[in-house]
C-alpha cells in the first residue's frame, strides 16, 4: 500500500471495508489483513486514509470474527492519537469486548471532548460494565 497512489489507497481500503461488511466469513488471510490495516493506521498521517482504515476495521469487527486479531497497537496509540480520532480508537477497542482495554479507555473519562465521553459511555455498554463498576 505504501507505493500506491493516494486514490488507489483509498479505493483499496474502501473495497476491503465492503468485503468485511459482506456475509462472507471465509476471507482468506483475514487476521493478517486486519493486522496490516492496524499497522498502517498507527503509522499514517493522512486524515482521509485514517478515517477510511478506521471505518474498514469497525466494519470488520461488526461483520467478521476478529477474536484472533491483536489490537494492542491501537491501545498503545491512544495517548498519542489526535483527539479527533480518539473516539473511533475507543470504538475499535470496545468492539473487541476485551476488558483488558478498559483501563486504557477509562484514562480519558475526564476529557472535555463530548465525543470522547460518548465513546467511553458506549464502550462501557459494549463491555457490559455498569457505570458504577468502571472504577474497579
Amino acid at each position: 500500500m505504501e507505493k500506491s497512489s493516494f486514490n488507489e489507497k483509498i479505493e483499496l481500503i474502501i473495497h476491503l471495508g465492503d468485503v468485511f461488511e459482506s456475509y462472507n466469513k471465509e476471507i482468506e488471510d483475514f487476521d493478517d489483513i486486519i493486522q496490516i490495516l492496524i499497522d498502517y493506521l498507527v503509522a499514517s498521517n493522512d486524515e482521509q486514509v485514517i478515517d477510511e482504515i478506521i471505518e474498514a476495521i469497525c466494519k470488520a469487527q461488526i461483520y467478521q470474527n476478529t477474536n484472533n486479531v491483536n489490537f494492542d497497537k491501537i491501545e498503545a496509540n491512544l495517548i498519542i492519537v489526535e483527539e479527533k480520532f480518539l473516539p473511533r480508537y475507543i470504538d475499535i477497542l470496545s468492539y473487541t469486548h476485551n476488558k483488558k482495554y478498559l483501563p486504557s479507555i477509562l484514562r480519558f473519562r475526564d476529557s472535555n471532548n463530548i465525543h470522547v465521553k460518548q465513546a467511553i459511555a458506549d464502550a462501557l455498554v459494549e463491555f457490559g460494565v455498569a457505570l458504577h463498576e468502571d472504577t474497579k
